[in-house]
């Protein structure tokens, strides 16, 4: 809940399971969050700062990759996705880009596209891991668009 600056875990048929009040001073603004264990989640944030936290149950950060006063790392983390290896993949919707974070957030990398694919202002991901596919929901460009043969693995 981007206004009420807390996560809310529900049931698959709706019922509230825990309410997470995220701390001001480190997370504001939450955009998306993904539960990770039965006690951490990750979220992408627009407050204080532009980033993305690891947040444990009490609404603490655990761990974090945002702007400072003098780095502009992301500008609009607006969705994300987690996959099997603990990578985290970022939309960054308004540099339009999409950001591939390790599961600590110490390192991250542009997530490189063919070069005839273009985002459009793109607000949302689901990365099937299976089939190496990702797909991404645009606002701007209404469309989804399926990239195949998505590495999300650190070196």
């Amino acid at each position: 809940c981007k206004n009420g600056n807390e996560i809310r875990e529900y049931t698959s048929s709706g019922s509230l399971v825990r309410t997470i009040k995220l701390l001001k001073e480190h997370v504001t603004y939450p955009w998306h969050a993904v539960q990770l264990t039965d006690s951490q989640f990750v979220v992408c944030h627009w407050g204080p700062v532009h980033g993305v936290s690891l947040i444990d149950e009490r609404g603490r950060v655990t761990a974090t990759y945002r702007n400072s006063e003098s780095t502009q790392l992301l500008n609009g983390p607006r969705h994300l996705t987690v996959a099997r290896n603990g990578s985290i993949l970022v939309v960054d919707s308004n540099i339009t880009r999409i950001v591939s974070l390790n599961s600590s957030l110490s390192s991250a990398r542009d997530l490189s596209l063919t070069s005839d694919t273009v985002l459009n202002r793109p607000r949302c991901l689901y990365f099937d891991e299976s089939r190496g596919r990702l797909f991404v929901g645009e606002y701007e460009g209404e469309r989804v668009l399926i990239i195949d043969n998505i590495n999300v693995t650190f070196k």
